[in-house]
């Protein structure tokens, strides 16, 4: 008769070629990425893949900014709140992810290929009470309720 545990695998890591990065655990992420900003204002930060458009790292701390002042005045989000983030890799991700480490907010990334179920399975899960997406995803959050704590 076979056995039900699965036999040991081997792990594979796939390793960059370019040197590893040490990222103190002590602080935010946006501490962390803006630490310098004083000297790096002007330089490249995010390309977006799709459009080719280039933004600094000044550009990215305003619009991060902005982008957090916006989930926390029209959406309610605060420190401690769970936000979704519904978005493929995107510079509105990046910048999504950032305003939610400004806020003190946790942000759980979903598969925008996973189907509405599994979606509303991670928001119930993570208890997130925002979801942040793109409008080809709508479809697949507009039945979620929402019945955990308040943001």
């Amino acid at each position: 008769m076979g056995s039900l545990t699965a036999e040991p695998r081997a792990e594979t890591v796939f390793r960059s070629t370019l040197p590893d990065i040490a990222i103190p655990d002590h602080l935010p992420v946006h501490d962390y990425v803006f630490e310098r900003l004083a000297d790096r204002r002007d330089r490249l930060c995010l390309i977006d893949g799709a459009t080719g458009e280039a933004l600094t790292f000044g550009d990215v701390d305003r619009l991060s900014r902005r982008v957090a002042a916006g989930l926390r005045a029209s959406l309610g989000v605060r420190h401690g709140g769970t936000v979704m983030l519904l978005l493929p890799n995107s510079v509105e991700f990046a910048l999504a992810f950032l305003a939610c480490s400004r806020l003190g907010a946790a942000a759980t990334t979903a598969n925008p290929l996973h189907t509405p179920p599994e979606i509303a399975k991670q928001a119930a899960a993570s208890g997130a009470t925002v979801v942040v997406t793109e409008p080809a995803f709508v479809a697949k959050v507009r039945g979620l309720l929402y019945t955990s704590r308040p943001v």
